[in-house]
């Protein structure tokens, strides 16, 4: 089993979840909106949980004008343990909820505007695929 940082841990804990139980690892393939996904990202060493979304260029992974494959998310590290498990009982897995231009203003009203993000997925490491039992939440 991986090292999950202390705060990834401490999040899945207040979700009644364990990082035993609801993470594995992931492919560089099958990003879907409302996917769960842990990373670490250059230069900072610090894993990331985010949630995948779908834009108008793609859903979850696109190609960008400079050929690179990106991955929309919203980064979820600061979400407040109040707001965290009603953002993932509307949007975890609903792959059409999940779209940037649906939830743009509710997101970044709850997770802060710089929240959003898109990764290179060449340089996204250490994935996991964050699995809930949303009967816990």
């Amino acid at each position: 089993m991986a090292n999950f940082s202390d705060e990834i841990k401490e999040t899945l804990l207040n979700l009644g979840q364990s990082a035993e139980g609801a993470v594995a690892r992931k492919p560089h393939s099958g990003f879907m909106p409302g996917d769960i996904v842990l990373f670490n990202y250059p230069p900072l060493s610090e894993q990331r949980m985010t949630l995948v979304v779908s834009n108008k260029r793609g859903s979850g992974i696109f190609i960008s004008s400079r050929g690179n494959k990106l991955v929309s998310c919203f980064r979820l590290n600061d979400a407040s343990s109040e707001i965290l498990p009603i953002i993932l009982q509307n949007l975890y897995k609903n792959r059409k909820k999940a779209s940037y231009s649906g939830i743009l203003k509710g997101l970044s009203a709850l997770l802060g505007s710089r929240n959003y993000r898109t990764y290179k997925l060449n340089n996204m490491r250490h994935l996991y695929n964050v699995n809930l039992n949303m009967e816990i939440i």
